[in-house]
């Protein structure tokens, strides 16, 4: 599948090369279409227009605007005006004697402001591009109790993640794309012979970078790379951890780790959420599946995992 993001000044050009579909001159090949448009993301709140236009690399005999499955346009350009939310699927197909060519964009049209979330669709924050969709949540407490928190204690954020069909993507996908994308957040990772899990998790709430200490050793956002702190067993567990002032952590090993919650198959967001039995590199992830990450005590007596304050949920900005 193919993408492409063109300035506005090509579409011109894209235009004219349609054109060419009345030359008497037969076609040297099969065309290859491409959905120019400007540039900008597709991730747009309802209102947004855009305007797409053909560009193919010979004489055309056919084009064909599909959204969401239904034909729209046989013209060289189609506005697609951002309205019910969710994913939507803008296909276009071009041909002419000697054979077929598509290109194909998603659009995700999500609510217009960060906030409390009930469905996939008020996510704000997206990574990726394809049909399928999955969400990151993580919850961090600020105060002591972290079993039963209260409200005010907890600061929770999740973010959306897309992936093509015929594509298969994990929750340590997930984990790594969106760190890598969104400067706010940082993961921990540790690799053992039980393989790649997350041991703590760094949100930079004041967008001025953070540090991390037990007191002896320290680590700041140049230590990670693409959102990411990679590192290998080696009896350092991330445990009594403090983190500067505006920000947010969670984390640990040994007094604390890092829970991992599942809930699949719902496009609107449920009350109550699995305990995973899988790592994260071990979760295949599907579409309108939810991942979430809560604090709990290590306490073999009393083993309790504190269910994510899913009433507490907020979109990423």
């Amino acid at each position: 599948m193919k993408h492409i993001n063109k300035a506005i000044l090509f579409m011109a050009l894209a235009a004219a090369a349609f054109t060419a579909c009345d030359d008497d001159e037969d076609p040297a090949f099969a065309p290859e279409v491409t959905i120019s448009r400007a540039e900008g993301s597709t991730s747009c709140v309802p209102g947004t227009t855009y305007e797409l236009t053909a560009q193919t690399t010979e004489s055309v005999d056919t084009l064909c605007w599909l959204l969401d499955g239904g034909k729209v346009s046989d013209a060289a350009s189609y506005t697609f005006t951002a309205a019910d939310l969710g994913v939507h699927e803008i296909i276009l197909r071009a041909g002419n004697a000697l054979g077929e060519d598509a290109d194909t964009l998603y659009f995700n049209v999500h609510k217009a402001e960060a906030g409390r979330i009930s469905s996939v669709n008020d996510i704000t924050n997206w990574t990726g591009d394809g049909a399928n969709r999955s969400i990151l949540a993580v919850q961090w407490v600020t105060g002591a109790e972290i079993r039963n928190p209260a409200d005010n204690e907890v600061f929770s954020r999740a973010w959306g993640y897309r992936w093509a069909d015929g594509e298969e993507r994990t929750g340590l996908d997930m984990l790594k794309a969106v760190a890598a994308k969104d400067p706010r957040l940082f993961v921990v990772l540790m690799t053992s012979q039980y393989g790649t899990s997350p041991v703590g998790f760094v949100y930079d709430a004041d967008g001025d970078g953070f540090e991390i200490t037990d007191g002896e050793h320290s680590f700041t956002q140049t230590d990670f790379t693409n959102g990411v702190y990679e590192y290998e067993d080696n009896d350092y567990y991330f445990d009594g951890i403090t983190i500067s002032e505006g920000d947010y952590w969670i984390g640990g090993m040994m007094s604390a780790f890092a829970c991992y919650w599942n809930l699949d198959n719902s496009a609107d967001l449920q009350d109550q959420f699995g305990e995973s039995q899988l790592s994260a590199g071990l979760r295949i992830l599907t579409d309108n599946s939810w991942d979430a990450w809560t604090l709990s005590v290590f306490d073999l007596e009393n083993p309790v995992n504190p269910q994510p304050k899913l009433h507490l949920l907020e979109a990423a900005e």
